[in-house]
């Protein structure tokens, strides 16, 4: 059984510790605030861009064709798969679900005897992929510094994607990253990059009654429909690319928000037990002690 001074350590060893959660919960608190703030700004803009592209690629679908970011390789045999975790720790079981993800990926690309490659962005993610699939990674970005995600922070990855890309290292391109829902939930979410894919912008519904509405208002683009998507699909696999770090971010804030939570409560509880137990020991010292002193003054008295 510890002693009083064993446990006068360990109390101050977990008040140190609960200290340091808490102050880990409050900075993510504010940086979940931050991240959430970001994505809510940037859904307007992804918005428009995505109906911007849909709208230019139903109109002009011979010439979004064309286009290799589009039309892809032709072939499906080697697939890129864009892997976004942390690079720090103490954020639950969110890098494990992404990860898992992937495996299954993984495992149902070999199945059909096709090629994979991992672009890891995050520490975390090359470490739970390394020992399994290492020689599948061609490359690891990480991003631990960055405590607010810029566009600029997309820039790097899009280019090394779009990069290999020409070069025809892969014919599929997907990221995979926590989508945040809640700080108690963020669910792994795989998103096509490349070939880019878009639905059909206005339904045939919809297309009819604005016609009956006087006609469709038509955009005229210059200097031309196939160089503004050259220009624009680029951009969007980066505004894509940024949107998934912003998500990974709040996730990772929300999931860090809720372990320190958890951890600070637990520090509390065992402060609360190691004291009891340190109060119950000096009692029983102080006890000790005074029987000590009374039977000696008894066995004086006595002589």
């Amino acid at each position: 059984m510890p002693g009083l001074q064993q446990l006068r350590q360990r109390i101050t060893t977990v008040r140190s510790t609960q200290k340091m959660t808490r102050a880990m919960h409050l900075v993510s608190t504010q940086r979940l605030r931050t991240t959430r703030a970001a994505i809510e700004a940037t859904r307007p803009y992804s918005k428009r861009l995505d109906d911007l592209l849909r709208q230019i690629c139903q109109r002009m679908p011979a010439v979004a064709e064309q286009l290799p970011l589009i039309r892809g390789t032709g072939r499906e045999d080697v697939h890129l798969l864009v892997v976004f975790t942390t690079d720090r720790g103490l954020c639950g079981a969110m890098n494990g679900n992404v990860v898992r993800m992937v495996k299954e990926r993984i495992a149902r690309l070999e199945q059909h005897g096709r090629t994979a490659r991992l672009l890891c962005v995050g520490r975390k993610g090359r470490k739970l992929l390394e020992r399994e699939h290492g020689a599948r990674i061609i490359a690891t970005l990480e991003h631990g510094a960055h405590h607010k995600i810029g566009f600029h922070h997309a820039v790097p990855i899009a280019e090394r994607i779009l990069e290999h890309y020409a070069e025809q290292a892969f014919d599929v391109c997907c990221q995979y990253y926590a989508r945040f829902r809640t700080i108690l939930h963020q669910p792994p979410k795989a998103q096509q990059l490349i070939p880019t894919r878009f639905s059909s912008l206005y339904s045939e519904g919809v297309e009819q009654a604005a016609v009956a509405r006087g006609g469709v208002a038509v955009p005229i683009y210059e200097p031309g429909e196939r160089e503004a998507l050259t220009r624009l699909l680029p951009h969007h696999i980066t505004a894509q690319i940024y949107r998934a770090l912003l998500e990974n971010a709040a996730s990772e804030e929300g999931a860090r928000v809720a372990a320190t939570d958890r951890a600070t409560r637990n520090a509390g509880e065992l402060i609360r037990k190691l004291s009891l137990a340190y109060n119950r020991q000096r009692q029983s010292a102080i006890t000790r002690e005074i029987i000590e002193i009374v039977s000696g003054v008894e066995a004086r008295h006595r002589g």
